[in-house]
């Protein structure tokens, strides 16, 4: 070896250095997070070119996303040669992978090699189809779930033929029959889907011995990147080509595997040293990122759980702040606090770049959405859009503005076949035809097309938009109740239940908020139409790099921020009350948990809510499980000057000692019972938007929105230029 050796391993920590070093077997390198593993990798493979001479082309390196795949070749651009232009390397995605062999051999499989790729929408129009063909009920077996099967099936490496067997109620008795000639079709046309450039390539490998082994001669090395989420298909095409030299080096998390429900399986790498009983195991247990403070918070959670490989994450950087546990009222006072932190933040000299926030589920940024632009803090949903922007949202908002205005043809156009009327494109097309030639709306035109096909269903949604008409002038209906009747009677909340996949969970679960919001608001359906339209045409944020983020905390991982604010650290919301009866789902949100903490690399705000918002009512929450598996000493637990001391989640932790509660609007001290007897006195509880207030803290101010009804009532008030939020309860409010 020469001297410039010496580049491989500057920087890197001696198990790291061992890592890259290692060449004799298979190697099992299990990084925790910030550990710093795409640097290991990267390493390794410049190591092996220059140190032992092995071409880049007989290393075949795979990871998750082009995002990783391309900052992988480009550090091994930088180490190799930086001068070179392009190297023949194979660092690529796993359907990469499967998509450049399949192009090659495709043939072999009774394809051309000039085949064709199905996108999602190509693959539902082709389940659609074959669904009509077979006369199946799309009402009851809806093609997204029929869809969400199939692919289920190909992640697990089911063939049709197995799927069958195990179809054991009527959905997947349907789905197991569409599969099948799915998969013909598919052949027919000389398509495949995103699934089977993996599924196919397994078929490949396993039916052409030849193809199998030239490259087994030829990948000399395999890497993999995050091993913890190789699903079946993935696992099959790792461990058939590292036969004949079973230099398979894998890197992974146990405690990081939070995606069981797209198909990857755990199992993989904890059976990893079972599939080589002569794997060398290395744990990259020292963290690059976060204080001391936050990794042990992590380590402290994380440790509960049985599946997963020992390690400790630790790190030599300091200590750093204590995490701050915030439990607010309800979840606009847990967004209140967030916010008014944020800019505290910004005053010491932080940038909104440097700043997350993370929730369990998409329904949960409505709240925070409305709160930061309240605010005027600047931010952007990651891997996700605004809440009105969902599909479901913009779909509702479209029934509730035809309701208000039949004229607007743009709502009409929208929701017209949504769910489905089976009203065509050439029926819609007629329809406005007719509009533009008498010039009146296309809501009008109907009942002048009484020849066309499909007038039925066109005069159905007719009358169903009339009777909302009625029944919200007649019963004087709030916006709340409005949008209940649109979700049940328009078969919308039914359609998203018969899909009976995490998407349409998700969807529902946006309704509800929804909802929520319009009751919290206590809003006409005008007004809360008029009020939805100005959410949503704020100015965008376009190319500014400094704003905020917004994500989920399955979408942050892999990413990292100065500050991160995690909500909603309650039971049935993380975690979710979807795995509450199940302990390996359980096990699954602690590590999405744990996965939320490491994002964070200088400051952890975490956040839960006493009374969470559901269905348009208040739902009593308690603390997640696991924040009492976090350390005490490690926590600075603030509760909100809206909760008196005797709220059932501050009265339970002001009998425990550890914690060092404070109400920080109250110099740090318990409500005490005088406080609660002057609260009990009797106040004002039936403001409205408009109402003008007088408060002996800020002044005069204008009600700009109602939260929650009677003692739980919340108002959002303008106070000249800030916005306050204030229980009338405790607020000492008077009517000017």
């Amino acid at each position: 070896m020469d001297n410039n050796s010496d580049i491989f391993f500057e920087g890197l920590n001696p198990q790291q250095i061992e890592a890259v070093k290692y060449t004799d077997g298979p190697l099992l390198i299990m990084a925790g997070a910030g550990s710093g593993k795409t640097k290991v990798l990267t390493h390794k493979i410049a190591y092996l070119n220059r140190e032992f001479n092995v071409p880049l082309s007989n290393i075949l390196a795979v990871t998750f996303t082009n995002k990783a795949a391309a900052e992988m070749k480009e550090r091994v651009q930088n180490l190799v040669n930086p001068a070179a232009k392009s190297h023949d390397n194979w660092i690529l995605t796993f359907h990469s992978f499967g998509f450049k062999m399949l192009k090659m051999y495709a043939d072999k499989l009774g394809y051309d090699k000039n085949f064709v790729v199905y996108d999602s929408s190509d693959q539902l129009a082709l389940v659609k189809q074959i669904m009509a063909d077979f006369e199946i009920d799309v009402e009851q077996f809806k093609p997204k779930s029929i869809l969400y099967q199939i692919s289920k099936a190909k992640n697990s490496f089911d063939l049709p033929e197995q799927f069958l067997q195990r179809a054991n109620t009527d959905v997947l008795q349907v789905a197991a029959k569409v599969y099948a000639e799915y998969q013909m079709r598919l052949r027919q046309n000389n398509a495949m889907d995103f699934d089977d450039l993996l599924l196919n390539m397994v078929l490949l490998l396993k039916q052409e011995k030849e193809i199998l082994e030239k490259y087994q001669n030829k990948f000399e090395f395999i890497l993999i990147d995050e091993y913890q989420d190789i699903n079946m298909p993935q696992y099959h095409i790792s461990y058939m080509l590292s036969a004949k030299h079973r230099r398979m080096f894998v890197v992974g998390d146990t405690d990081q595997n939070i995606y069981s429900w797209r198909g990857a399986n755990l199992q993989n790498i904890l059976n990893f040293e079972k599939d080589f009983p002569d794997a060398k195991v290395i744990l990259l247990e020292q963290n690059y990122r976060s204080t001391s403070n936050i990794l042990d918070i992590a380590n402290s959670v994380i440790i509960n759980n049985k599946l997963r490989k020992k390690k400790n994450l630790w790190t030599n950087q300091e200590k750093g702040d204590e995490a701050c546990f915030f439990i607010a009222q309800n979840d606009y006072d847990e967004a209140e606090n967030a916010a008014k932190k944020v800019k505290a933040l910004i005053e010491k000299g932080s940038t909104l770049s440097e700043i997350a926030f993370l929730y369990r589920t998409n329904a949960m940024s409505r709240v925070i959405e409305t709160i930061l632009l309240q605010h005027n803090i600047k931010y952007r949903i990651y891997g996700g859009l605004r809440f009105y922007d969902r599909k479901e949202i913009k779909d509702v908002m479209a029934y509730l503005k035809l309701i208000l205005n039949y004229k607007d043809d743009v709502a009409f156009q929208r929701v017209v076949n949504v769910p489905s009327r089976k009203i065509g494109k050439l029926t819609l097309l007629k329809v406005q035809e007719k509009a533009l030639e008498k010039g009146v709306s296309c809501f009008e035109a109907v009942d002048l097309l009484e020849e066309v096909r499909g007038h039925a269903a066109l005069l159905s949604f007719k009358e169903l938009i009339v009777s909302f008409q009625q029944d919200y002038a007649q019963e004087e209906l709030s916006a709340a109740e409005i949008i209940d009747r649109v979700i049940n009677r328009t078969g919308y909340k039914e359609m998203l239940m018969a899909e009976s996949n995490l998407e349409a969970r998700a969807r529902i679960e946006n309704l509800d908020e929804l909802k929520k919001s319009a009751v919290e608001q206590n809003y006409s359906l005008d007004d809360f139409v008029s009020m939805s339209t100005l959410l949503t045409s704020q100015d965008e944020t376009g190319d500014v790099e400094d704003v905020l983020t917004l994500m989920t905390m399955h979408t942050a991982k892999g990413l990292e921020y100065d500050h991160v604010f995690l909500f909603g650290l309650e039971e049935g919301v993380l975690p979710h009350v979807q795995s509450m009866d199940a302990p390996d789902e359980i096990e699954e949100e602690r590590r999405l948990c744990y996965v939320a903490v490491t994002r964070a690399r200088k400051k952890l705000f975490l956040s839960a809510s006493s009374n969470r918002g559901s269905y348009g009512s208040t739902t009593p929450k308690e603390l997640s499980r696991f924040f009492y598996e976090m350390p005490a000493e490690l926590l600075k637990v603030e509760f909100s000057d809206r909760l008196s001391g005797f709220n059932h989640i501050v009265e339970k932790l002001s009998a425990k000692p550890e914690y060092n509660l404070t109400a920080p609007d109250r110099k740090g001290t318990f409500f005490t019972r005088d406080y609660e007897d002057e609260s009990s006195k009797k106040v004002v509880l039936d403001y409205k938007v408009g109402d003008i207030v007088r408060s002996g803290a800020f002044g005069d101010g204008v009600v700009v929105q109602v939260f929650s009804s009677g003692k739980d009532m919340s108002l959002q008030i303008r106070f000249g230029k800030e916005m306050k939020l204030v229980m009338p309860k405790y607020g000492k409010l008077e009517k000017a």
